[in-house]
Parts: structure tokens; C-alpha cells; sequence
């Protein structure tokens, strides 16, 4: 036996021990033990497998059917796993890990450290330590797909599993709507299709769909793309729109036509574009959910909103600098935000929203760099991550979707497009001052908007 069959060996004797000792006190703890080692192991030979087995937790959401997943926080604990193992792998392999390298980095660690400190201005000690271990879920979910995703196999390999679990989530939704129940037993609400977790409101299930869509409807309108993958996207099309359909999202269907209309104007540009646009706006109209016909300014739902708007904005002018808390809009009105904006200024204040808002400026602004930066895949990749940001920021004025999992991976890959790792693009990781006029000009005209909207209402 030679020295490394000796450490092989050793480990796996090591392993079986701990585990039968932790059997003596719970199987579950046992066979929680054994399967996170397994997720170590795998993620240290190959961190992206621990990306994709992190985002199917995510997206598919088995806590929701396993109690003993909800009992131990398993999404913060998968990930730390993860993290742990690509530390360890990095290490081993002598590389460097970059921090702080690229503008969305700096401005997360920001916002993660803006989110207790925004509870315990107000003496909300126990909110801010539960409020921060709940937003480092989402942290670390950027933080994964910024440096676990280093070369274009991964950025493809990790695109198309979240595609494909969108796409099977969205069938899901479609057979929800005929058979009145999905394949897990989940129903709909008042007849519009959902799923569990970060998706269980219709509205926020539509949403998480437009924001993928243009990863499906993108390469289908490409001539580059092989005619027989074109071919076999279409039925994937088809179920994404069944599924926004079957959703009954206002909300959803506009940042569709947001979606569709930025696509026309970067196709056939500026006149040419509108046109398109136009043409999709009239099309949507007469294919648009049946609630389309109940927007008013006085209908309950629209109605409830702006009141919930006027709340936040009550809320900002009383606590100026850091907002009422993170997740505690709920708190000072009887209904949530029902906008990622609102919510944002509402609970983290100005500074909170300033951060927020650069997150998404900066993710913009890197993916409209020069096309001659890029290598032809980041560059689709760049196009198709300027809809989903679109699509997601018009749906999320109607949402409160501030911190939802979906927007940050889209601000993830799009650092990680915008930097181009294969060819090292670098952009300075502060925001310049013209940047940051921009966001500030942007935060403060946002705020005006919806107090001109509470004028009027």
C-alpha cells in the first residue's frame, strides 16, 4: 500500500466513524453528514457541479416536501458547503480568488452589511442577525456564480441547467392549470398557476420566467443558431408563454412586452424597432391575461399598491439614511410593497437604495461595453442578460422582488460577462463619480415618481 492509498483509506475510515457515531445520536443527522460530504468532495474536484446541485435546491425547492430540509436552514447550509469546498479547492491549486475585483463585489459586501446595520439603527437586534444570515443566502448565491463560473463551458453548463429547470417548472405550471393540481400537489391560486419557494406567488413565478425567456426566444430568432436547435427551442417557447399565460401576472406579461420590445430595437434598430414593438404591444393586447382589463388606478389591487407606495413613502421620510429594516415594510403597513423600489427605500433608506440601484446600473453598464472586448459568446451572453435585466426591473416595479434570488443571478452573470474572464477585462471595482451621479439622478427621480403617483392618486 503506498502513501496515498494509506490517506485514501484513512478518510474512509474516518468517515464510516463519524457517521456511525452520529447515527447513535440521529439517522438523520448521519445521513445528513454522508451527503454533505459528498457535496464537499464533488464540489472540490469540480465547484461548478456544487453550483448546479446549489441552484437546483434553489429553484426546485425540496424543503418545501422535506420538513427535516426546512429544520436546518439547508439553502445557507448547502452553500456554506459549497463555498468551504471551492476555498479549499483554490488553495489546493494555488489560485487567487478575486474579492473585490469588479464593482457588483463591492457593492454586494455593501448591501450585506447595510442589511443588519438598517435593523439595528432602529434597535431591532434580533431582526438584524436573522435579517443577515437570510441575505447571505443570496450573497453567497452571487458570490458562486462570480467566481465559481471562470470559463465559457461553465457559463454555458450553468445557463442551460437553469433554463432547463425553468422550462420544467414551467410545465409544471401548465399541467397545474389542466389537471388543476401539478405533479407535486401543488395547486393554484384563484386559478393561476405557481410553484413553491422563491416562486410561490403567480406573480413571482411569471417573473423568474420572463427573466430566463431570452435565453430561449434569443438563440431561436439567431440565424447563427444550427436550424435543428432552433426547431427543438420552439416547444420550450411555447411552454414559457403557456406558462406566463396561465400565471393571470400583469406584471409579468408588461415586462414580457419589455422584454420583446428591447429585442426589436436591438434587432432592427431605432425606427424599424419601434414599429416592432408597436406590433408586439398590439399583439400582447389582445393576448394578454384577463386581468389586463381590470388595470385602473381604482381597481383593488392597483389601488391597494399605490396605498402601499404612499406607506413607503412615509416610511423613507422618517427614516432617511438606512429605512424602517430590512423585511419590515410588513411591519409599518398591512400589505407588502408590491415594489422592488418602494420596498428598497422603505427598509434600507436612501443609502440602501442608492446600492441597490448601482447593482443594477453597473450590471447594465458593463454589459453594454465594447463588443470588441468580448469573445462571440460572452457577447450573446451580454444581449440576452440586457433583456433579462429589462424584463426583471419592469416586472419587479409592481413586485416586491428587492431581494429575490432571481435578480442576483442575473447581476452575477452579468459581472461575470461583463469581466470576460477568458480575457481578464478589467474596469476599475469603484464606482467613478459620473456613475454615481448617474445612480443618484436615478434614485431621486424614481422617489419623485411615485410621490407624483401618490399626488395624483
Amino acid at each position: 500500500m503506498n502513501k496515498r492509498e494509506a490517506i485514501v483509506l484513512f478518510l474512509f475510515m474516518s468517515v464510516a466513524v463519524v457517521a456511525v457515531m452520529l447515527s447513535l445520536v440521529s439517522t438523520k443527522l448521519a445521513i445528513a453528514f454522508i451527503l454533505g460530504l459528498v457535496v464537499a468532495m464533488v464540489t472540490f474536484v469540480k465547484p461548478i457541479y456544487g453550483l448546479v446541485l446549489y441552484i437546483f435546491h434553489l429553484l426546485f425547492y425540496p424543503q418545501e416536501f422535506l420538513a427535516p430540509l426546512r429544520q436546518i436552514r439547508s439553502m445557507l447550509l448547502l452553500a456554506s458547503i459549497v463555498l468551504l469546498s471551492f476555498f479549499i479547492h483554490k488553495i489546493f491549486r494555488r489560485e487567487r480568488i478575486a474579492m473585490f475585483s469588479r464593482k457588483q463585489d463591492i457593492l454586494m459586501f455593501l448591501l450585506l452589511a447595510i442589511v443588519p446595520a438598517s435593523n439595528i439603527i432602529n434597535f431591532r437586534l434580533g431582526a438584524s442577525f436573522t435579517g443577515f444570515m437570510d441575505f447571505l443566502t443570496v450573497y453567497f448565491l452571487y458570490f458562486m456564480i462570480a467566481n465559481i463560473i471562470d470559463d465559457y463551458d461553465k457559463l454555458r453548463l450553468f445557463s442551460r441547467v437553469v433554463v432547463t429547470c425553468i422550462v420544467v417548472l414551467a410545465a409544471n405550471g401548465v399541467i397545474q392549470h389542466f389537471r388543476g393540481v401539478d405533479m407535486m400537489g401543488v395547486a393554484p391560486v384563484l386559478g393561476r398557476v405557481r410553484w413553491v419557494g422563491v416562486m410561490s406567488d403567480p406573480n413571482d413565478f411569471a417573473l423568474a420566467i420572463v427573466s430566463f425567456f431570452p435565453f430561449i426566444f434569443v438563440p431561436i430568432m439567431d440565424a447563427r443558431t444550427p436550424k435543428y436547435q432552433r426547431v427543438a427551442l420552439v416547444p420550450a417557447l411555447v411552454v414559457l408563454l403557456a406558462a406566463i399565460y396561465f400565471s393571470n401576472s400583469r406584471g409579468g406579461f408588461l415586462a414580457l412586452l419589455a422584454v420583446l420590445t428591447l429585442f426589436s430595437f436591438k434587432r432592427w434598430g431605432a425606427l424599424r424597432g419601434v414599429l416592432v414593438g408597436v406590433f408586439f404591444v398590439l399583439v400582447g393586447v389582445v393576448l394578454s391575461p384577463s386581468r389586463m382589463d381590470q388595470l385602473s388606478p381604482y381597481e383593488s389591487s392597483a389601488s391597494g399598491r399605490i396605498d402601499a407606495w404612499v406607506a413607503g413613502l412615509s416610511m423613507l421620510k422618517h427614516h432617511p439614511i438606512l429605512g424602517v429594516g430590512f423585511k419590515n415594510f410588513i411591519i409599518f403597513h398591512v400589505r407588502a410593497a408590491h415594489s422592488a423600489y418602494v420596498n428598497c427605500f422603505a427598509e434600507l433608506g436612501i443609502v440602501g437604495y442608492f446600492v441597490w440601484l448601482a447593482l443594477v446600473f453597473t450590471s447594465f453598464s458593463g454589459l453594454a461595453g465594447p463588443q470588441k472586448e468580448r469573445t462571440p459568446g460572452y457577447e450573446t451572453y451580454a444581449g440576452m442578460l440586457q433583456m433579462s435585466l429589462t424584463g426583471f426591473m419592469v416586472g419587479a416595479f409592481f413586485l416586491s422582488q428587492t431581494y429575490g434570488p432571481v435578480l442576483y443571478i442575473l447581476i452575477g452573470l452579468s459581472a461575470l460577462v461583463a469581466s470576460n474572464p477568458e480575457t481578464n477585462i478589467r474596469r476599475g471595482a469603484l464606482l467613478t463619480f459620473k456613475e454615481a451621479w448617474k445612480v443618484a439622478a436615478i434614485a431621486l427621480g424614481s422617489i419623485a415618481f411615485y410621490q407624483i403617483m401618490a399626488l395624483f392618486y
